[in-house]
């Protein structure tokens, strides 16, 4: 992960500084480190990483001839809090996922809404946080669905295909992780209709207030993100999980 790596640079030039050997060596350590995080925390940078894989979709919009038997949200994050509102045990992207998912729903009243996302106990998952949310925002209960056993989206696509089989569904994730969930999805014979939400590459105004609000820490953790699902595309291929 880029993030981490540059900070343990940082620290060894920082070393090297202090002790006073290798100094010249340290400096230059040090400013690339700082060189890279201040690009990697610009928005042009963090989006050209961002969108390649965020763009393979366009946005859902349903269709008066299309059948949608299932609508299957993929979690994406959760804390065990009971102090906390279910709305805040969820992470904004399993929100997010989820409040998209029951706008698809609606847009299909026939079809069920299929939460999937395991935990680290049985009595507390993301499936279960996002089905309490679901039921809180109108949601009735004969039309949730709960999938609380998959740990990652690999058996979230074997787990959910065991649920539906070969129904017609909409699959909702996050844009950035929706061409490697695609792909697990469509590997078992499946034929998903792509739904991404919770986008991290948006326009801003062109003025320079708007580009210097573009440099904040949410650009680096677009560029995390966007590098954590490059590796995972990898990694599935390299295993044949796509």
């Amino acid at each position: 992960m880029p993030l981490p790596a540059l900070l343990l640079a940082g620290m060894v030039g920082v070393v090297w500084l202090w002790r006073g050997r290798s100094r010249n060596g340290g400096r230059w350590l040090v400013s690339g480190v700082v060189i890279g995080l201040t690009l990697l925390s610009f928005k042009p940078v963090a989006d050209a990483l961002v969108r390649p894989l965020e763009g393979r979709y366009d946005a859902y919009r349903a269709h008066p001839e299309r059948v949608v038997a299932y609508v299957v949200v993929l979690g994406g994050g959760v804390v065990d809090d009971p102090a906390l509102p279910v709305t805040s045990q969820l992470s904004s992207e399993s929100l997010t996922r989820l409040v998209e998912g029951i706008r698809i729903a609606r847009l299909h009243p026939g079809s069920r809404l299929v939460l999937s996302g395991g935990g680290a106990t049985a009595a507390f998952t993301e499936a279960g946080v996002m089905g309490q949310v679901a039921l809180g925002l109108g949601v009735p209960s004969e039309r949730i669905v709960l999938e609380e056993v998959a740990r990652d989206t690999e058996n979230q696509a074997r787990l959910i295909q065991d649920l539906i089989g070969n129904e017609p569904f909409v699959l909702v994730t996050s844009a950035l992780h929706l061409p490697r969930a695609m792909a697990l999805f469509r590997k078992r014979g499946l034929g998903p209709l792509p739904a991404p939400t919770d986008h991290r590459a948006k326009a801003l105004g062109a003025d320079w207030v708007a580009l210097l609000n573009g440099i904040a820490p949410r650009q680096l953790e677009a560029v995390h993100a966007a590098v954590h699902e490059y590796l995972g595309l990898l990694w599935s291929r390299w295993r044949g999980a796509i």
